[in-house]
């Protein structure tokens, strides 16, 4: 384990250290600036919001994920999770949708609506996760 734990976290380095190289060469230095401002921005948005609203999610959905077993309490996750990632592609496309796209052609997509029923399809098929295990009545205890 912490073998694999290393060398995921080497990997990680090298990464980090080939995107910085990258920005640096093909950036021009007058962008550093916005550059930096995004990566400020994302931090802050993941670190202060994303992450404990996660955190919070997953503290509360343990009692759930024991009554549902493991099976259930996986789909329903992992369907709130890609939505979320999903979610986070979107919101770009929202925020040019309202300040109005330079080129008309781009961002044609209705966004909102595309949003709306990505989270329709998460909850249902989260809900469908939760009830099905519920009626199996397995319990099993979740990691």
């Amino acid at each position: 384990m912490t073998a694999a734990r290393l060398a995921i976290g080497a990997f990680g380095l090298a990464l980090l250290g080939y995107a910085a190289v990258l920005g640096l060469t093909t950036v021009a230095p007058a962008q550093y600036p916005a550059v930096m401002w995004w990566v400020f921005t994302a931090i802050v948005v993941h670190d202060g919001l994303i992450a404990p609203v996660v955190v919070a999610f997953g503290v509360i959905g343990r009692g759930t994920a024991r009554r549902i077993g493991p099976v259930a309490a996986a789909v329903a996750r992992a369907t709130l999770v890609a939505a979320a990632c999903c979610s986070l592609v979107l919101i770009p496309g929202l925020v040019v949708r309202a300040v109005g796209a330079r080129n008309p052609t781009i961002h044609v997509v209705d966004y909102p609506l595309v949003l709306a029923g990505l989270w329709i399809a998460a909850v249902v098929v989260a809900g469908a996760a939760v009830l099905i295990g519920s009626r199996r009545g397995t319990v099993a205890v979740t990691k």
